[in-house]
C-alpha cells in the first residue's frame, strides 16, 4: 500500500517546514510506503528552496515547481499528475488542516469501506463570511449533498485518482468535483487546527472568480436570468397592452401616455438585448479557451527531474 500526499504552496515559507516535518512523521508512523509531493505555485519568497533541500534529504519528498501562479486548482492537477499512490491525500500545506489526521483519514479507504473521504471542521463558524456563501453557492447550484463546510483536505482511492485527472478543463473545481463524481463517500467531522499563520490567499473577489465558472458552465445561472427577465418583461407588455387598449376602445385612451408606455418597453427590451449578448460573449469567449485546449500549468522545476 502506497500513499501519495499532495499538497499546494504559494509564498508559505513560514509553515512549509512545520507542515513537511508534521507530515513525515504521521506517515511513518502508519507504516506505509510513502510520497508527500508539494506543488509550489509560483512563490516569490524561499518556499522552493525549503523543498528543494527536503526533497535532497529525504528522497520521498518531491517538489514541483509552475513557472508562475497559476492558481490552486491547476497546481492540484500538476499534483495529482504526478502521484502513484494507492490512496491519494489532498492538504494544505498553511498548517490550518492537521496532518495528523492523515491516519484517521485514510483508513475507511484502506479498508476499502469508501472510495472518497471528505472533512467538515467542527468549527465551521471560524469560516470567512465569504468562505461559507462560496460553498453554500457550490451546493445550491449543484445540488450536491456534501458539498456546504467541506475543505480541501480529503483522501480518495486510486480509481478517484485517475477520475478527477480526466478533468481537464479550466473550469473544474477539484474541491466540489470531489462531491459529485460519485463512487463510495463519507464526510469526517475534523477538529480545526488554528488560524492559518499566513492567512488565506483567498479573499471575496478571488473566491467569486472561482465560483463564477461553476454558475456558467454547470448551472447555466445567467441564462436563466436573462429568461427570467424575458418572461416577466413578455408577461409585464401584454398585461399593459391590455390595459392600453381598454382604455383606448373604452374612449378614455390617452395617445401620449400609450407612446410612453411604448418608450419604455423599447428601453428596456435595448437593456434586455444588451444583457444577453453580454452573456453570449462570456460563454463564446469559454468556449473558444476550451476549444484551444492550453495546459492549464507548466512545470519548471522538478525536483525527482533533478535526482534522475
Amino acid at each position: 500500500m502506497r500513499i501519495s500526499v499532495v499538497a499546494t504552496c504559494f509564498n508559505n515559507e513560514k509553515n512549509i517546514a512545520e507542515f513537511l516535518n508534521v507530515t513525515r512523521k504521521a506517515l511513518e508512523q502508519l507504516g506505509h510506503d510513502f510520497e508527500v509531493i508539494v506543488v509550489d505555485d509560483g512563490s516569490s519568497d524561499a518556499s522552493w528552496q525549503i523543498l528543494t533541500s527536503f526533497s535532497t534529504q529525504d528522497g520521498r519528498f518531491r517538489g514541483i515547481r509552475l513557472s508562475r501562479n497559476f492558481g490552486q486548482h491547476p497546481a492540484i492537477l500538476a499534483g495529482l499528475d504526478a502521484s502513484s499512490g494507492d490512496v491519494t491525500v489532498l492538504i494544505d500545506s498553511d498548517m490550518d488542516d492537521d496532518p495528523t489526521f492523515i491516519q484517521t483519514l485514510v483508513q475507511p479507504i484502506i479498508l476499502n469501506e469508501v472510495d472518497i473521504v471528505l472533512t467538515r471542521s467542527f468549527d465551521t463558524g471560524r469560516q470567512h463570511v465569504s468562505s461559507r456563501l462560496f460553498h453554500k453557492l457550490v451546493q445550491d447550484s449543484t445540488q450536491s449533498p456534501h458539498s456546504l463546510g467541506v475543505g480541501t483536505y480529503r483522501a480518495f482511492n486510486a480509481r478517484v485518482t485517475r477520475s478527477l485527472r480526466e478533468y481537464r478543463d479550466h473550469s473544474t473545481l477539484y474541491g466540489p468535483l470531489s462531491t459529485q463524481i460519485g463512487f463510495r463517500q463519507v464526510v469526517l467531522q475534523v477538529p480545526h487546527h488554528g488560524t492559518p499563520k499566513s492567512g488565506s490567499n483567498y479573499n471575496f473577489k478571488m473566491r467569486l472568480r472561482l465560483a463564477w465558472p461553476v454558475l456558467l458552465n454547470e448551472v447555466g445561472l445567467p441564462l436563466k436570468l436573462v429568461l427570467t427577465a424575458v418572461t416577466f418583461m413578455v408577461a409585464a407588455v401584454l398585461l399593459l397592452g391590455l390595459i392600453a387598449a381598454g382604455r383606448f376602445l373604452g374612449g378614455g385612451g390617452d395617445p401620449s401616455s400609450t407612446t410612453s408606455l411604448v418608450f419604455l418597453v423599447l428601453i428596456i427590451n435595448q437593456v434586455l438585448l444588451g444583457v444577453g449578448i453580454a452573456i453570449i460573449s462570456l460563454y463564446v469567449r469559454t468556449i473558444l479557451r476550451e476549444t484551444l485546449r492550453r495546459p492549464r500549468f507548466h512545470i519548471a522545476d522538478d525536483t525527482a527531474v533533478r535526482d534522475q
